[in-house]
């Protein structure tokens, strides 16, 4: 069994892989689709912790420190789609 480290070990080594996937994606159209699912399903998994974690919710403010450190991975969500969006114009 996995302990914490390891386990955040293995999705940084992921994440680290799809940040090069998504380097030659902008040289290379067939990549764009990959890349973006792949650093896509990072970013959605990281929003479900604003629910399932009682650190991302503060009764003082909207979002704690925390929260406000998950709520991030909204933007770079947009700028996939932005990614693909202008992929998808050079194309054609």
């Amino acid at each position: 069994m996995w302990d914490l480290q390891m386990t955040s070990n293995i999705i940084g080594i992921y994440d680290l892989i799809v940040v090069v996937i998504l380097i030659v994606a902008v040289f290379n159209n067939r990549l764009v689709i990959p890349a973006i699912l792949m650093s896509g399903a990072v970013f959605v998994v990281t929003q479900t912790f604003l629910i399932t974690w009682g650190g991302a919710i503060s009764m003082e403010t909207l979002l704690s420190t925390g929260g406000h450190f998950l709520i991030k991975d909204l933007w770079f969500i947009a700028n996939l789609l932005f990614f693909w969006q202008v992929s998808q114009q050079s194309e054609g």
